[in-house]
């Protein structure tokens, strides 16, 4: 992991000894051996000069940042592995898996990587290179912006989606050097410039998320009687100018057909593009509506119902109890549970208490778990130490690490799809929760409660659990002292997955990477990742949205 510091920081550490000039010129006297082309990195993030050479590796600086600072010649031996964190110590119930102080860090990066250069863009990453993410994302972009919801007031997140905007209208009309609709485009260069090498084209969802955005954001104008900013830069009535309309009508002629899933590698039907398009289609309609607009209202909520029947026709596997990302490629897939929260309508189509999207969830966690998928070895690490949770990947068998060179193989644990999974659980606590009781247990969704205990054993006592495990029967009801326990178990759950995050991201000063090492537990890939960001915004939101509805479960 690089030493991203500022020069002035670096001064800092150069004082504490000696003189600034006095260390420069040290640097200058480095031995041979380290003097090199290809470098090994050997550190982790925050290692200092000390703890570098105490290792037997080189130590150089370099400002920019664009290489190891701490490091060994490619050529010379293995560096030897970091000293992995210490565990935490046990939490009470109730005890957040973030502080405040700890979530204010992680905004301030988050934010950090937004509006770059003041013009709206969101960089996906500041990393550059081992890999280059700093680029616009139309699908992190959007996804990135509507959390500025979850934790600022409007009048706080104003500027930034008057900038987004801007960004998103000049995106719809920009030439497109790939000879595609642009709308079909996923990445643009953080000037404005569409990305014209070869990628994954088309990717249909990031114009469905940044509807979703937008209208999220027209609604908080709407209650605030903005009505005519809505009108002329959100909602135009015209879909041959610049605003949501422009999307919704794209929406509507290519839900059917293929796209780039989520992580740009196989085109075809997806059950994140479909159920992400169904949202912005139900939100337009609903903000049509509002502004008088009845006839579209009625066009998207149609189009919306489609897409409603295709997904149940075909990405529903009754046999495998699995929502299929990808039907026949790849069933087993995170982009489920991310799709099922930047989809979710609030009308309990696949939404996180739904029967089905708890059966998927369940499914991925037990092929995840250390017993069976043992390689992720860090999960049975985390197990043997006493850390809650589980931490998860893309999909089963996949390949890529993040640019690491070092990895022999195989993927990584994604923060993003640990955090997010965490959220699920938050949510469908909240919902049932809002349903009332008494809590059905079907043999759809049986797993998915016998795991929330299986991963809350920690907080519930011994006579809460068993009693528990015998009321879990298909056909059984759940009574008011049994559903507010599992309640419990399912914040729980939530809570032991993102303490698992927390506990690797600790050390690097709550610096979020892309992944998390599927060995070592050190961080891995991009560093500083939008994504990765939003999700635990988004996942503690969830959990303070649940304290909010029932704090009794605390």
């Amino acid at each position: 992991m690089k030493a991203f510091l500022s020069v002035s920081v670096l001064c800092v550490i150069f004082c504490v000894s000696m003189t600034c000039g006095q260390r420069l010129r040290s640097i200058k006297k480095v031995n041979a051996q380290c003097s090199v082309s290809k470098k090994v990195d050997c550190g982790y993030y925050g290692i200092n000069q000390n703890q570098c050479e105490s290792k037997g590796c080189c130590w150089v600086p370099n400002v920019p940042s664009t290489e190891p600072w701490c490091y060994n010649p490619a050529s010379g031996p293995s560096p030897s592995p970091s000293p992995p964190p210490s565990p935490p110590s046990p939490s009470p119930s109730g005890n957040a898996p973030f502080t405040a102080d700890q979530m204010k860090l992680m905004q301030g990066y988050f934010e950090a990587n937004l509006n770059v250069h003041g013009n709206g863009a969101v960089m996906a990453s500041p990393s550059t290179q081992s890999p280059d993410y700093y680029y616009h994302w139309q699908r992190d972009g959007a996804i990135s912006m509507s959390k500025l919801f979850d934790y600022k007031l409007p009048v706080e997140y104003q500027g930034f989606m008057e900038s987004y905007i801007n960004w998103v209208h000049r995106a719809q009309f920009a030439n497109d050097p790939n000879g595609i609709d642009i709308r079909g485009e996923p990445k643009f260069y953080v000037d404005g410039k569409c990305y014209e090498k070869g990628w994954m084209r088309p990717q249909r969802d990031g114009m469905a998320l940044r509807t979703i955005t937008l209208l999220l954001w027209a609604k908080e104008l709407l209650s605030e009687n903005k009505t005519d900013y809505v009108k002329q830069n959100i909602y135009v009535m015209n879909p041959n100018m610049a605003g949501v309309q422009r999307d919704l009508e794209r929406i509507q002629q290519v839900w059917s057909q293929n796209s780039g899933d989520p992580w740009e590698e196989i085109n075809s039907q997806v059950f994140f593009v479909k159920f992400v398009m169904r949202r912005a289609l139900f939100l337009g309609a609903q903000i049509a509506t509002a502004l008088g607009d009845t006839s579209s209202a009625s066009s998207y909520a149609s189009t919306a119902k489609s897409i409603e029947d295709n997904i149940n026709s075909n990405h529903w596997d009754a046999n495998k109890g699995l929502i299929m990302e990808i039907p026949n490629q790849r069933p087993l897939d995170s982009a489920v549970h991310l799709g099922v929260l930047y989809g979710n309508n609030g009308d309990g189509f696949y939404s996180p208490s739904s029967e089905r999207v708890q059966s998927s969830v369940a499914v991925l966690m037990n092929t995840f778990s250390s017993n069976n998928y043992p390689d992720f070895s860090i999960n049975k690490k985390d197990d043997e130490l006493g850390l809650p949770g589980l931490l998860v990947g893309r999909y089963p068998n996949d390949v890529y690490n993040g640019g690491n060179t070092s990895q022999p193989s195989g993927g990584n644990p994604w923060i993003l799809c640990s955090s997010s999974l965490a959220e699920i659980f938050y949510t469908a606590a909240k919902e049932h929760i809002e349903a009332g009781v008494p809590l059905h247990i079907s043999d759809v969704n049986i797993e998915f409660f016998k795991l929330s205990l299986e991963h809350s054993q920690h907080v519930l006592n011994s006579t809460t659990v068993v009693e528990l495990r015998r009321k879990l029967v298909p056909g059984q009801n759940l009574d008011r002292s049994l559903f507010q326990n599992m309640m419990r178990a399912l914040m729980a759950t939530g809570d032991g997955i993102l303490t698992r995050v927390a506990h690797h991201v600790k050390p690097y000063n709550f610096h979020l990477n892309e992944q998390i090492n599927k060995d070592t537990g050190l961080a891995q890939g991009a560093h500083d990742l939008t994504w990765s960001y939003g999700t635990v915004i988004g996942a503690m939101k969830a959990r303070e949205d649940l304290l909010d509805t029932a704090n009794w479960i605390a």
